[in-house]
This record gives structure tokens, sequence and C-alpha cells, in this order.
């Protein structure tokens, strides 16, 4: 797969930084662009070295918008954006700020499955994460593009009436 590294991470080009998740947590190293990065993104790697291992059983698009959720909150930014001006895991890090600000899940949640591993309290975001994920696989394979965070995320609304 281009922009992907024998060992699974993204290749510098594509991508500002990475953490192996291989290693265990508190070994992790970051690896850094040298040639672009920003500080929200240096935040957002750092998170993910003290991500629990058990968050290896979710979908790996809810550990990054449960990650960018997290560096966002550090950074004291309500987005991060990418060179070619889309925001950094959008849908990601919507699904998990509706599943807060609906109160399906609350901080502390997000911080007990994150760190410790108590993947019971998010198993609300979880559900509605893969049904969102389908939902927005239906609509890329159906009409050739992804869906906007807008529909689907009205869709997990009324779904699961947070």
């Amino acid at each position: 797969m281009a922009g992907v590294t024998s060992s699974g991470l993204s290749s510098a080009e594509v991508t500002e930084g990475a953490v192996d998740p291989k290693q265990a947590v508190g070994e992790r190293k970051v690896g850094i662009n040298q040639d672009y990065h920003t500080v929200p993104a240096i935040v957002h790697e750092l998170v993910h070295t003290l991500e629990h291992a058990d968050l290896k059983q979710l979908p790996e698009g809810l550990v990054e918008g449960m990650t960018e959720w997290f560096a966002l909150q550090a950074a004291g930014l309500t987005e991060r954006r990418t060179r070619s001006n889309g925001t950094v895991y959008g849908n990601e890090t919507g699904v998990v700020k509706l599943a807060l600000e609906k109160g399906a899940i609350t901080g502390e949640d997000l911080i007990a499955a994150y760190f410790t591993g108590n993947l019971d309290r998010i198993a609300k975001l979880r559900d509605a994460y893969i049904s969102f994920k389908k939902y927005d696989e239906q609509t890329f394979l159906y009409k050739g593009t992804s869906a906007t965070v807008d529909d689907p995320l009205k869709e997990l609304e009324n779904k699961y009436a947070w």
C-alpha cells in the first residue's frame, strides 16, 4: 500500500507523525515528520503513547477519533486542519463529540476506556461508531464519495436516541 511502511506505519510523505502501537505503553516512541509537522500533531502522537493496549479491540478509526479528541482538548482546539485544508479525523472525532454532547458517554467514560482499558464504559460509542462506519462505507460505495459527517451523525443521533 502506498504511503505505508513495512511496519504498518504511515510514511513520512503522508503523515506528520506516528507511534508504533506494537510497543508497550510507556515504551512507545513518537516519530515526527521533520519536513512537516505541527504542535497539535505532536500532541496527538503523544496521546497515542498512553493508550491502553485493550484499545486494539476497537475499530482503528474510533481509536483515532478518541486520540484526536484528547489531543484537541489538550491543545485547546476544536479541530485540526490538514495541509490541503481538510479536517484531521473529522468524521472519527465527530462521532466522539456527538456521543459526549448527547450524553451517551461522559468524559470520564472516555478516560476510563482510553487509559485503563475499561471498554464497557464506551459500549454505546463503540456500537455507534461501527454503525457510522458501515453507513459511511455504504454511502461511499453507492454514491462514489464518502458521506459528509452531518448525514451519518444525524442518523446516529436518531438511531441511538442520544
